[in-house]
């Protein structure tokens, strides 16, 4: 379980071979990425940009490579993380990016893709903004192809529709949480310098306009220091099975185009029912109890109980998997094209056996127990250290056991920062019954303001519709907790 306590672990980057990282950094996610990796290349189409990110590295060299605004002009594959930082209107037309970049992942390979989000905020960051408004500007007037306006909910949704699972979304409002104080002051001087350069090749009015923009962009800069601004993080991993061709090709798509074992016909995937679209795509894992149970009780078409064999299907299993492997696999494409059934029969098949592994397998040991305020308190006792304000969510089951723990923001919290989506996505995908909320106030007074009672309240309406309860929300500060349920907010 991963806390998040340290100034970038939010990211939360695995052990691998390779990262892929797009945009500017500072010495500190250097020196994170090279004892993480052992091969890191950079991706930039700010060429100043990249020489200054590359030189931050010791233990490793990393290799440099520009690409044109709006064109991500690379054709590799494997890299077990993709790392994007604050470049996503440079890239271009966002669903052939997304495609692109999944195709680069490894199986199992983490997206990791941050961007600015315009949301209320210090004159520090709103300062940065202008920066990267700025810069937008310059890549415009010089003609490339941008997405200037870049939209978090649209990119998720892109996620989840490009064999993306566990797709998140983030918000962050702490200014210091991904660079240190020097670097947004060093991207502000290289902007000036590239307006500097572009005012000498453009048209009289253009030239104008680029002048009163870096004006106004070095008086913020001799009055107040850049930080970084809010901004969000979209995570997810690549869905495609290791043992799979990782092109996105013809071969590729048949994997979710599965042959029917009787006619020969291609099932496309948006033609398939809702739980097995989601089973193909999230895994069973996603899939709760009932799901799982529909799935195995719905009717078979008769095109497909027709041509099914049963015997000789059951003995091809046995003969196949065994006992122990089939009771494990959690690949429907892999299952199908084993046993040469459709998509549906084989979703059926892994439904019935996750179902027995959830009812029949030894209950997990060593979870903890939550059912109080003061169970929550003791096990995040850590949050009453922080000097960044976190808000976790704790994830429980039907037995009140703990099963996942989450950071769903960190910065001030407010109704315009956290959605409820954010906060029950990770409750659908562990298949939680209830939820538990704690933030801690860094000031050391744990009583709830006005926007903590809102957002409570929202996110405790959205559990009522969904069928996932907020049993409490919990503040902390100075060794105390306000739990929210007693105190009557919700």
């Amino acid at each position: 379980m991963i806390l998040y306590d340290e100034r970038i672990d939010f990211l939360d980057l695995q052990p691998g071979s390779s990262a892929l990282v797009s945009g500017g950094f500072d010495r500190l996610l250097s020196q994170k990425l090279s004892d993480t990796y052992q091969n890191v290349p950079l991706l930039d189409w700010d060429n100043e940009r990249l020489k200054q990110t590359a030189s931050l590295f010791d233990s490793i060299t990393p290799e440099t490579r520009h690409f044109k605004c709006g064109d991500l002009n690379f054709d590799e594959a494997g890299f077990d993380t993709i790392l994007i930082l604050f470049v996503f209107p440079f890239l271009g037309t966002p669903d052939l990016w997304m495609n692109k970049l999944r195709n680069s992942l490894a199986p199992e390979g983490k997206l990791l893709l941050i961007d600015s989000i315009s949301r209320p905020s210090s004159t520090n960051q709103e300062l940065s903004t202008e920066i990267l408004q700025l810069r937008l500007f310059l890549a415009a007037a010089e003609g490339f192809d941008l997405n200037p306006n870049s939209d978090p909910e649209e990119n998720l949704r892109l996620m989840r529709t490009s064999y993306i699972k566990h797709p998140r979304l983030r918000t962050f409002t702490d200014q210091d949480l991904l660079f240190d104080n020097s670097y947004w002051k060093e991207e502000g001087n290289r902007t000036i310098d590239y307006a500097h350069a572009a005012i000498k090749q453009c048209d009289k009015e253009l030239c104008a306009d680029i002048q009163k923009r870096v004006d106004k962009l070095k008086e913020g800069l001799r009055k107040n220091h850049p930080a970084t601004p809010p901004f969000v993080l979209l995570s997810g991993v690549n869905l495609l099975d290791k043992t799979n061709d990782q092109s996105h090709s013809p071969k590729k798509e048949s994997q979710f185009k599965k042959l029917d074992s009787a006619s020969g016909k291609k099932i496309p995937l948006r033609e398939l029912p809702v739980l097995q679209r989601k089973m193909l795509k999230e895994s069973a894992d996603s899939l709760k109890n009932e799901e799982l149970l529909s799935l195995v009780l719905s009717s078979p078409s008769t095109e497909i109980d027709e041509s099914l064999n049963l015997s000789a299907l059951c003995g091809k299993i046995g003969q196949i998997y065994g006992d122990n492997a089939i009771c494990a696999e959690r690949d429907v494409g892999r299952l199908a094209e084993s046993l040469g059934v459709s998509v549906q029969t084989s979703c059926r098949i892994i439904a019935i056996f996750e179902l027995g592994r959830r009812c029949f397998s030894e209950p997990p040991s060593g979870l903890p127990v939550i059912k109080t305020p003061e169970d929550a308190h003791k096990y995040l006792q850590d949050m009453g250290d922080l000097k960044k304000e976190h808000l976790r969510g704790l994830y429980l089951d039907v037995r009140s056991r703990l099963i996942h723990v989450e950071v769903l923001s960190i910065g001030t919290l407010s109704k315009s920062i956290i959605h409820p989506r954010e906060v029950y996505a990770p409750a659908l995908e562990h298949a939680a019954n209830a939820v538990i909320l704690a933030h801690n106030h860094p000031t050391g007074d744990p009583s709830p303001s006005e926007a903590d009672k809102t957002v409570t309240r929202i996110i405790a309406n959205a559990g009522n519709i969904m069928g996932i309860e907020l049993l409490d929300h919990i503040i902390i500060g100075g060794g105390e907790i306000v739990s929210m349920k007693k105190a009557g907010v919700f």
